[in-house]
């Protein structure tokens, strides 16, 4: 198999293959990190799906979906972890997978019923809005 010294990933720290990590699986993870800003929807599916989810974040704000979720400590950031931490923080996080799930059953009833309950607040400011707009003279 072939070796190079790093792989860089685009606003991520090099991954090291002397660290033991192949370049085959640095690859793999640098096109992990390509997809993330694609993927960030599928983690929120998952996620809402009480699917026990390893986020691997493009940008700050994952960190907060998996905090609501009481799992925050399953992002792993390439961007600020070097190689073999990062490695073992998405082990770790497979290992974990059953508690994620437990997790995700107990608290994802509660984060859907939040976003309901916004959701209605969220069509009565329109309404509201709407019927001040129709009464506001244009009759």
């Amino acid at each position: 198999m072939t070796t190079h010294p790093k792989v860089v990933i685009q606003g991520a720290a090099p991954l090291a293959t002397n660290m033991g990590v192949s370049a085959l699986f640095a690859a793999a993870v640098a096109g992990v990190h390509r997809r993330c800003r694609e993927a960030a929807i599928m983690v929120i599916a998952g996620l809402s799906a009480r699917t026990a989810t390893s986020t691997v974040p493009y940008s700050d704000k994952a960190l907060g979906v998996n905090e609501s979720c009481g799992l925050g400590n399953e992002v792993s950031d390439p961007r600020t972890m070097d190689t073999e931490s990062f490695v073992c923080a998405m082990i770790e996080s497979y290992r974990r997978r059953d508690d994620s799930r437990r997790i995700l059953k107990a608290r994802i009833p509660g984060l859907k019923s939040t976003a309901d309950r916004q959701m209605d607040d969220i069509v009565e400011i329109i309404r509201q809005c709407a019927g001040e707009r129709r009464g506001g003279g244009h009759g």
